[in-house]
């Protein structure tokens, strides 16, 4: 069973409350400025950057610098917002169980209840022991390390994700659903609804976000440009977010959601907007999906 993070049974409605506020919607935000944007915006809980994007083998020092943790800690007490994730690991060829043990460490320290993970090694049976070792980490530490495929990395498909998670099994391995990467990967909530058929404990996150149906550039570079920077907010595009929390309803929901044209604006009012976005969604559309 997934954490909720919220103290009870999730709303039917998509609340910000019953999210979590993904740090690429507030990219750039420190922690502690997550954690105040998603009080800005209502959200329960975050996510928050921990690892460098560029370190390979990120140090403690690297993580507790960017972590913060003693005063993301006392800000997260001060506004009530939990904190969800930290991110993340990068499963690539020459990667060491050694490189996830500052982030497991500060995740758990702040009370954290999943890492996301990233898998860039072309190379999937040794990438499957790399993830059986983070899982077996992870899960000591009372944390589940939550696989997510895009593209244009090496976990390319839902597919393929599952395959991954279900060969390590453990309280920790599980898969995570984002509406853009499931699109861009070519394949629909027919492919989500029997992935959660034959496993039905991999699946408890989902992330909601927006855009067209078909990519503008669907090359390696294009579609990660956009799934970083040029998302649309939920509602605004062409993805089937209904049929998504229709197959999903009990899964943790995570507002995904870089907006290009809103990149330079305060986290707090991105924050605000994908708040707006959520409510904004037609309480028809939302109500008939979860039923």
């Amino acid at each position: 069973m997934f954490p909720n993070f919220f103290g009870g049974d999730l709303s039917p409605g998509v609340e910000p409350r019953d999210c979590v506020l993904s740090y690429l919607t507030v990219q750039g935000a420190t922690p502690p400025q997550a954690i105040e944007a998603a009080s800005c915006g209502g959200f329960g809980a975050v996510t928050i950057r921990v690892v460098p994007p560029a370190s390979v083998h990120p140090s403690a020092a690297e993580v507790a610098t960017m972590a913060m943790p003693r005063q993301t800690a006392t800000c997260a007490r001060a506004a009530a917002v939990a904190i969800a994730d930290v991110e993340y690991v990068n499963l690539g060829p020459d990667w060491r169980l050694d490189d996830a043990h500052p982030l497991v460490d500060v995740g758990a320290e702040l009370g954290a209840r999943c890492i996301n993970v990233m898998g860039t090694d072309p190379d999937e049976a040794r990438l499957t022991v790399s993830y059986g070792a983070l899982c077996e980490l992870a899960a000591a530490a009372g944390l589940t390390a939550a696989l997510e495929f895009s593209a244009y990395s090496e976990v390319r498909s839902l597919d393929q994700a599952q395959r991954i998670a279900a060969a390590v099994g453990g309280p920790a391995a599980s898969v995570v659903v984002d509406a853009l990467h499931l699109a861009r990967a070519g394949s629909g909530v027919e492919t989500v609804a029997a992935a959660v058929k034959a496993s039905p404990d991999l699946f408890g996150a989902l992330h909601l976000c927006d855009g067209p149906a078909i990519a503008a550039d669907p090359t390696p570079t294009g579609l990660a440009d956009e799934s970083r920077q040029n998302r649309l907010l939920p509602g605004d595009g062409e993805l089937p977010l209904a049929q998504l929390l229709r197959v999903l309803p009990d899964a943790r929901r995570y507002v995904e959601a870089p907006v290009r044209a809103s990149a330079g604006a305060p986290f707090g009012q991105r924050a605000a907007a994908a708040a707006a976005a959520l409510r904004s969604l037609p309480t028809g559309m939302i109500e008939g999906a979860l039923r």
